[in-house]
């Protein structure tokens, strides 16, 4: 559904999808640079993303890299061609023009959509693969897991329930 409703808007598309495949705020994500994405040569999809900018290097007191599959990486690449410096913002009004034409696609799925809902459902996507507690704290730079838990509302209580049942279907067996 983005991906049709983004068609020929490669830096839109790309952004969304880096901000999705890294569960990270798509206000960070903007602010990627080239330099600081390493695409594998193994396959078309995974690459790893160094921040040094915004909120998530604030909030942990440093840099990080995240190693990601990204369905979309052809349009980050085909960005990274043109561009060696900043990937999204040439200027900052240009940098603000992308994100709201994102933030308008994301409102025309569902006016309930947020940019913060790339980086919370990603993150309860995640959490819903029963991916460990402290990896995804890791990941989305929460201090503890209760901010955690909080944060992903119902994501990560559907994975522990599934986690709990298993357990009592175990005990049976």
């Amino acid at each position: 559904c983005l991906n049709l409703k983004l068609k020929g808007d490669i830096e839109a598309l790309s952004l969304l999808s880096m901000a999705w495949a890294t569960a990270s705020r798509l206000e960070d994500a903007a602010k990627l640079q080239s330099s600081r994405i390493a695409v594998s040569t193994e396959d078309d999809v995974t690459c790893t993303v160094t921040f040094v900018e915004g909120k998530g290097v604030k909030a942990r007191g440093q840099a990080y890299s995240i190693k990601c599959m990204n369905p979309f990486l052809s349009a980050t690449k085909k960005l990274m061609k043109t561009r060696k410096d900043y990937l999204y913002q040439q200027t900052k009004s240009e940098s603000q023009k992308i994100l709201k034409r994102v933030k308008n696609v994301l409102k025309s799925i569902n006016p309930r959509y947020e940019a913060r809902s790339i980086r919370r459902g990603a993150l309860q996507l995640m959490a819903m693969q029963e991916t460990d507690l402290e990896v995804l704290r890791t990941i989305s730079g929460h201090r503890s897991v209760e901010m955690l838990l909080r944060y992903l509302n119902w994501g990560q209580h559907a994975a522990l329930r599934l986690k709990n049942q298993r357990n009592a279907i175990a005990l049976l067996w």
